[in-house]
């Protein structure tokens, strides 16, 4: 599984705490601050090819379609469309 955040800190962690108390296998953690620019991320994804996509984080009262914006972002990269 690849575990995504918004903060590296919060959200990140936390989902990945997340998964691997549910068993998960985590295969690598990707955050908006974790220090990789966003070529690379996708490098890193595309490489790894995880199975599940664990995707977290946003604001309290924070609009929905920010969250599937990004889902959307990363699917197209991810799969050589964007």
């Amino acid at each position: 599984m690849l575990v995504t955040g918004v903060v590296k800190t919060m959200t990140a962690e936390s989902a990945q705490r997340a998964a691997l108390g549910a068993g998960a296998i985590v295969v690598d953690v990707v955050a908006v601050d974790d220090g990789r620019q966003d070529h690379q991320r996708v490098a890193a994804i595309r490489a790894l090819r995880p199975d599940m996509i664990l995707m977290s984080g946003g604001t309290e009262g924070g609009r929905p379609s920010t969250c599937w914006t990004r889902r959307s972002y990363w699917w197209r990269r991810t799969r050589g469309r964007g």
